[in-house]
C-alpha cells in the first residue's frame, strides 16, 4: 500500500514539475509593449534600428554593445544585422514582427527602436561657424558644404 502513495506521489510531482516547466517556457500573453517610430518609407517588413539606454552596463564599451545587441536580437527572436558602437549605440535587426518589435521596445535596456525607412530633409542651416549645411534638390540629392566665416553677431 505504502509503495503505492509512493509511486502515485511520484508521479503527480513529475506531472506538476512537467506543466510548471512548461508553463514557464511559454510567452506570457500580456507581455509589455513599447512604441516603435514609424518611418515614412521604410525598406522592408521587418527591419529596425535599435537604440541602447547610455549610462549602464550594456554601453560600457564596444564588446559589451556587441554582446547587449546579440543578446536582445536572440532573445526578441530578430536577426542581427550591424552593430553601432561609435556615433549611437544600438544595433539594427531584421526579421522582427511588429509585436516582437514593439516587446523589444519595452525592454529596459532599449531607449528607442526605429522602423527602418527613409525620411527627407529639406534643409539645414549651420549653427556656428565650421558647420554644414545641405539641402536636397527636387532630385533627392544631397548637396553639403562648410562654412569657415564666422558670422557676424548680433
Amino acid at each position: 500500500m505504502r509503495s503505492r502513495k509512493r509511486v502515485l506521489a511520484g508521479a503527480v510531482c513529475g506531472l506538476v514539475l512537467a506543466t510548471g516547466g512548461a508553463l514557464a517556457l511559454t510567452p506570457v500573453a500580456g507581455a509589455a509593449e513599447g512604441a516603435i517610430v514609424q518611418a515614412k518609407r521604410h525598406y522592408a517588413p521587418g527591419m529596425y534600428i535599435v537604440v541602447l539606454e547610455e549610462g549602464g552596463a550594456a554601453t560600457a564599451s564596444a564588446s559589451a554593445i556587441e554582446a547587449t545587441s546579440a543578446d536582445l536580437a536572440r532573445r526578441y527572436g530578430g536577426e542581427l544585422s550591424s552593430v553601432y558602437t561609435a556615433t549611437l549605440h544600438g544595433f539594427a535587426v531584421r526579421d522582427l514582427s511588429e509585436k516582437q518589435a514593439k516587446r523589444l521596445a519595452a525592454d529596459p535596456a532599449v531607449r528607442t527602436v526605429y522602423e527602418d525607412g527613409t525620411s527627407a530633409a529639406r534643409t539645414c542651416r549651420p549653427t556656428r561657424p565650421g558647420a554644414w549645411t545641405a539641402s536636397t534638390s527636387g532630385t533627392g540629392r544631397w548637396t553639403a558644404s562648410t562654412s569657415t566665416t564666422p558670422r557676424a553677431r548680433a
